[in-house]
């Protein structure tokens, strides 16, 4: 049994102690190919490859039919369109924008001319005015009351027209009036 075993590590021992046989091997040499004379390394093999092309008609050329150029048409048209309105809207919006700072100038100017419109007529500053001038308070002496509790009253006179189918029509026409006012 000793001796099948010797022979098998003798067998791979010669095989490992063989150097040539290494490099003999493409797996452990990568630059034997390189080594080799030009007329020794394989040469690639042409692929020719055919190709068989089925026989095709020639379509004739179509012709562009009306609706579509005249839907290119509409859409250009369109698209400028909307150019144009998006220029419309920008200069509403920088108009838009001055206005706004219009605004605010004419406030702040509101409030200024607020201030001083207060302080010129402060009660204080026209009644030094006044007494600067000579002007004094009335006295009671010199305020009378007046009585307005009567009813209003309003008295129209018209001249009376001689004739009878005039005042009927002039009345029916004052009626019709006062409906109408009293509906509307």
């Amino acid at each position: 049994m000793g001796a099948p075993n010797a022979r098998r590590k003798h067998q791979r021992g010669s095989a490992y102690r063989n150097i040539d046989a290494y490099r003999s091997n493409l797996a452990y040499d990568f630059n034997a190919l390189e080594r080799r004379r030009p007329e020794e390394r394989p040469q690639p093999k042409p692929r020719i490859r055919t190709i068989s092309r089925p026989n095709v008609s020639v379509r004739s050329a179509e012709r562009v039919s009306v609706s579509a150029i005249f839907g290119f048409a509409i859409a250009a048209v369109m698209l400028v369109l909307v150019l144009v309105s998006y220029v419309q809207l920008m200069a509403l919006s920088s108009s838009v924008v001055s206005l706004q700072d219009q605004v605010t100038t004419l406030e702040t100017e509101n409030v200024t001319l607020t201030t001083a419109y207060e302080r010129a007529f402060d009660l204080e500053t026209v009644e030094s005015a006044a007494a600067a001038a000579g002007m004094s308070k009335p006295s009671s002496s010199q305020v009378y009351y007046l009585d307005m509790t009567a009813p209003d009253s309003a008295s129209v006179y018209e001249p009376e027209s001689g004739n009878f189918l005039d005042r009927i029509v002039s009345a029916l026409g004052q009626r019709l009036y006062a409906v109408v006012e009293y509906f509307a």
